[in-house]
């Protein structure tokens, strides 16, 4: 950016900071002037989060009772699966 650029840039930003203060800004009318809009939101919000928490946990993280237990072991590993070591024959 050249210097005339960048004095330009500052002149007009010095300028909309100085309108910002002696013009008074017309408000349009927004949903959160609406009386307990924010309970009602937050409210809401939860919910949502409590319900697709519980959707994640049911149908993405959820697995089967074998679904840990390894493919093609014989019958006698998996008859001691998760009993620890004393439960195995040395």
């Amino acid at each position: 950016m050249n210097r005339i650029g960048m004095i330009v840039l500052v002149v007009v930003l010095v300028a909309s900071v100085a309108l910002n203060f002696t013009i008074p800004a017309k408000e349009d009318p927004h949903i959160w002037d609406v009386k307990a809009f924010f309970a009602v939101y937050g409210f809401v919000g939860a919910l949502a989060a409590i319900f697709l928490s519980r959707w994640i946990g049911q149908f993405l993280l959820q697995r089967d009772e074998g679904y840990y237990a390894p493919h093609g072991a014989p019958e006698e590993a998996a008859e001691f699966q998760g009993k620890g070591e004393e439960g195995r024959d040395a």
